[in-house]
């Protein structure tokens, strides 16, 4: 190979180079940004603990920001108790310090959305702005309409790391 045929190949490796860098970030932003912790849902409303619940419970917690990686424009958060899970679902983007509606679902021995909606809101969320690097997340909320009862309300509280 002659100096310009070996400049030329020299070339081609470093742009396909640069061009397989340039889609691993590409990839990289386009994967579900998932942030897993243990909630502490407490300060349940009295229909909440005529149903059984006790004063505070621990639940494992996935959440999902909306309009981060590929994981679309909902937001998207669920808690895991050891005999149930619930989760919930703001179809268009962000929960504020304002209460909103959105999807209940529930899951134990069969799958059911909770037949009316609740409302969520989140008084604490930091960072405020999720980015596909951040590491952590804090949340801090309330949720009126809790586990199928229209009347259960209750506060909840996660550190969640990004899995």
């Amino acid at each position: 190979m002659n100096f310009i045929g070996s400049a030329r190949f020299g070339l081609s490796a470093a742009i396909g180079g640069l061009a397989m860098i340039a889609a691993s970030a590409s990839m990289a932003s386009a994967e579900t940004v998932e942030y897993r912790g243990v909630a502490k849902l407490y300060k349940f409303s009295q229909a909440c603990l005529e149903d059984g619940y006790k004063s505070t419970e621990k639940a494992n917690f996935r959440y999902r920001p909306p309009n981060v990686g590929d994981n679309g424009p909902a937001t998207r958060f669920a808690f895991h108790f050891s005999y149930w899970a619930t989760g919930f679902i703001k179809m268009d983007g962000d929960i504020g310090d304002s209460f909103v509606p959105v999807i209940g679902q529930g899951f134990s021995t069969n799958y059911s959305d909770y037949g009316y909606q609740p409302e969520v809101r989140f008084t604490q969320h930091a960072p405020s702005k999720v980015k596909p690097k951040s590491k952590r997340v804090k949340l801090r909320g309330d949720i009126q309409g809790f586990s199928y009862l229209p009347d259960c309300s209750v506060k909840f509280r996660v550190n969640a790391k990004r899995r």
